[in-house]
């Protein structure tokens, strides 16, 4: 009888030491290991729970805490998966437009826009959770698909419907930048302008605020009015990152105002002040060979100009028109190809100026052929542009 109830005492304290953690015991270890930034094995945990004990009341917080933890460590694919995993897991749960956002985020951090774009709409018609936040990261993702129409609604919705939210204000400024992106500069330089008198320094920058009104000027070809304030950059905000643009853009509007000398000056300060900007020396390149004058030096600067960033088309151009010059056409041919290949579409003035000259070198090198296929292509791009109109003049003679 003693020995029955000694096993029966042994038992009783046996149990407990044998007896299984709760859900609730094991998630929350998860927590306490990601407190302490012990990610891996906070997945562990909660993937315990979401796995061995799918309907108890935190197996939906240890899933989405899964993919949380994957878009901490940046394993964007990885959370998507989680966040899937959550939708599908448990669908009528109070955190899936979470999810849903979480992995729009995580397609954003992929570049893959169009695909955010559509988490976050479905974010959206689930529950307006921080509604505005959506709509922003929603234009933002049109943005980097060059969709500035669509990124102007998703800003205007923001400004319309919570003008007191805090991105309010940067809504309103984006909506500027979109405007001077798909060139109705009016509206542009309005909205700049009117955030410039309303809104605090500390809310947006005024020195890159005074540069963009400057910029849009310049592409109304209004260059004595961008002059103006490009110069206020430099004389009211002289500590300011946006100084050695100013001066740059004060160099291409007197390049295209045809004042040669005030263009060189203002390249010449550039490169004193930083030997190393590439846009001062292409320019100043390229207006040396413009003019036919110090082709040796214009040479040392646009080679030096593409050994700093040669992925920039422009600075091939102005190479390549350099090695024209000089009357080194095959080397003129090949940058002038790379050139194009490497332009975006968009950029119509570019590509115009490029077929220009591939035309003009292919002329000089005896392949008359070539030469009217790049003419021609330099007018199909933007019949109205300056250096297509070069074009036609050549194609003219050639007949």
């Amino acid at each position: 009888m003693k020995k029955i109830i000694l096993m029966v005492v042994m038992a009783v304290t046996i149990v407990p030491l044998w007896a299984e953690s709760t859900p609730q015991e094991i998630y929350e270890q998860g927590n306490q290991y990601y407190a302490q930034m012990k990610f891996d094995d906070a997945i562990n945990k909660y993937r315990e729970v979401a796995t061995n004990y799918p309907t108890s009341s935190v197996a939906s917080k240890a899933q989405y805490s899964i993919a949380g933890i994957y878009l901490i460590k940046l394993e964007y694919t990885k959370a998507i998966e989680e966040g899937k995993k959550f939708i599908m897991n448990y669908s009528n749960n109070i955190m899936v437009p979470d999810a849903l956002k979480l992995i729009g985020g995580c397609y954003q951090e992929l570049k893959e826009y169009s695909t955010a774009i559509a988490y976050y709409q479905q974010a959206l018609l689930k529950h307006p959770i921080k509604e505005e936040e959506l709509y922003y990261k929603i234009a933002v993702c049109n943005i980097m698909l060059y969709d500035y129409n669509s990124a102007v609604n998703a800003f205007q919705i923001i400004v319309d419907s919570f003008p007191t939210s805090n991105i309010a204000v940067d809504a309103y400024y984006r909506i500027g930048f979109c405007y001077q992106m798909i060139h109705q500069f009016d509206n542009a330089i309005q909205i700049y302008k009117e955030t410039l008198s309303t809104v605090s320094n500390d809310m947006i920058k005024h020195d890159g605020l005074t540069f963009q009104i400057g910029e849009c000027y310049y592409y109304k070809i209004e260059y004595s009015t961008a002059i103006v304030w490009f110069q206020k950059v430099i004389n009211e905000y002289p500590d300011s990152e946006w100084q050695e643009k100013a001066y740059t853009w004060i160099g291409f509007c007197y390049d295209n105002l045809k004042n040669f000398t005030q263009a060189e000056a203002y390249y010449k300060k550039v490169i004193t002040s930083n030997p190393e900007s590439s846009w001062a020396l292409s320019c100043l390149a390229y207006l040396y060979a413009e003019q036919n004058i110090k082709l040796d030096e214009a040479l040392q600067y646009a080679q030096k100009a593409t050994e700093i960033d040669g992925s920039m088309y422009q600075f091939k151009d102005s190479l390549g028109w350099v090695y024209y010059k000089k009357s080194m056409y095959d080397k003129a041919l090949s940058i002038f190809q790379n050139a194009v290949s490497l332009t975006p579409t968009w950029d119509k003035s570019a590509l115009t100026s490029e077929y220009y000259h591939l035309g003009m070198t292919y002329l000089a090198n005896n392949q008359k052929v070539d030469a009217i296929s790049a003419f021609n292509k330099s007018i199909e791009v933007d019949d109205k542009d300056e250096d297509a109109i070069k074009s036609k003049q050549e194609l003219d003679k050639l007949q």
